[in-house]
């Protein structure tokens, strides 16, 4: 039986050693486990502040982005404010109103003035910000109000006109009409 008992000592001392390099290999696992998870919980926080610094940088930029558009409708505002035309400027303008394209010859003609006077008007209409297009066709040139001024004008009435030159222009459109 004394044989057996250093047999029995022999496995266990065997099992022991055994357990201990399983334990020891779980243990440097966990180990490589715990410090990867360390890395993650580093670059996650490095994430995170770099989220907050975009944060603050896109709040500064709506800020801006708000100051300009706000600066924007005051600009637009006074401009619709600022804006006053002549009697010969709103004939001209109500001209326009009323044509998709108007050569630059007939303007004076149908505005009932010179082409002289015509032509001051026109360049007073874009010196005082009024958005004219010109469209060269068969060496005629033609005029229009831009599209989305257009628009604009028809929906805020931004451009004040006396109404009794629009009716002027109104009876005008119509007696060529007829005739």
């Amino acid at each position: 039986m004394v044989g057996s008992g250093k047999r029995s000592d022999n496995s266990l001392l065997q099992m022991d050693t055994a357990i201990r390099a399983a334990f020891s290999k779980v243990k440097e696992e966990f180990e490589e486990h715990l410090t990867a998870i360390n890395e993650n919980t580093d670059e996650i926080n490095n994430v995170h502040d770099h989220l907050g610094e975009l944060d603050g940088k896109i709040e500064k930029l709506n800020a801006r982005i708000d100051t300009i558009h706000m600066m924007f409708q005051q600009l637009i505002v006074q401009t619709r404010v600022s804006v006053e035309l002549s009697p010969n400027e709103q004939r001209i303008f109500a001209l326009l109103c009323a044509h998709p394209y108007v050569s630059i010859t007939d303007t004076g003609i149908k505005a009932t003035m010179s082409q002289e006077e015509a032509e001051d008007a026109l360049t007073s209409l874009a010196d005082k910000g009024i958005p004219i297009v010109r469209k060269m066709k068969d060496g005629e040139t033609y005029l229009k109000l831009d599209d989305e001024f257009r628009k604009l004008q028809e929906k805020q009435r931004i451009v004040k006109v006396n109404p009794a030159i629009l009716q002027q222009m109104e009876n005008k459109v119509l007696n060529s009409f007829f005739n």
